[in-house]
């Protein structure tokens, strides 16, 4: 009898133990199982992360190649066109203009080139090329204005203009011409029989720019 109860009680133990391996094994496998996914899923991301970075290395490389050649570009135009000429000047100064007399812009806010003198209102040109000039003239009502650009004594453009006796504030016209000027020549704005204008933002304004040396 006590022989048969040791047997049943090492059955019963050996049972046991064995329903607890089973569960650890069970249980160890899914954790198994579970870190696998998980690595391969690792190992998926670091792919995309990989390809990621050598599409952004081709990128780089790509802007760094275009970079690169803005700067030869820059570099090249520096070469052919190495002078930067441009004024832009203005005046709050009424002026009555007789004999064709140049208009005196007083005011400067750029002259780089330093071609423009402004106590005669004459720009001379530093260097040869085609220049774009830009002029601005007002009058009060019942005014007329009789203007031009004048490149050494030829005008370029020109024009009349008369503000409606009806106005109640002065009225500007603008007007503008590209020229071929040589190094040394003069170029100014010219009224005659011109009574010019200003008030609060309008002011007579002049403004030209070297568009390509030759």
């Amino acid at each position: 009898m006590y022989i048969n109860k040791l047997e049943k009680d090492n059955e019963k133990l050996i049972a046991n133990a064995m329903a607890i391996i089973n569960t650890t094994k069970y249980e160890m496998d899914k954790e198994l199982n579970t870190f696998i996914e998980f690595k391969s899923e690792i190992k998926n991301e670091l792919g995309t992360y990989k390809e990621a970075q050598d599409s952004l290395k081709d990128n780089m490389a790509g802007l760094s190649g275009r970079i690169d050649q803005i700067r030869a570009d820059i570099s090249e135009n520096k070469n052919q066109d190495g002078t930067t000429v441009v004024f832009n000047v203005y005046s709050y100064a009424d002026q009555t203009l007789t004999s064709s007399q140049p208009v005196i812009f007083d005011r400067i806010l750029q002259n780089q080139g330093n071609g423009y003198d402004k106590s005669t209102g004459i720009f001379t040109a530093p260097v040869g090329g085609i220049y774009q000039f830009n002029a601005n003239l007002c009058a009060n009502k019942d005014k007329e204005l009789e203007y031009a650009i004048f490149v050494s004594g030829v005008k370029i453009v020109k024009g009349e203009f008369r503000a409606s006796s009806n106005s109640v504030d002065l009225k500007c016209t603008s007007f503008s011409a590209a020229s071929l000027v040589s190094k040394g020549e003069k170029v100014s704005v010219r009224g005659y029989t011109a009574s010019l204008d200003t008030q609060g933002d309008d002011p007579l304004s002049f403004s030209g720019a070297l568009i390509k040396e030759v």
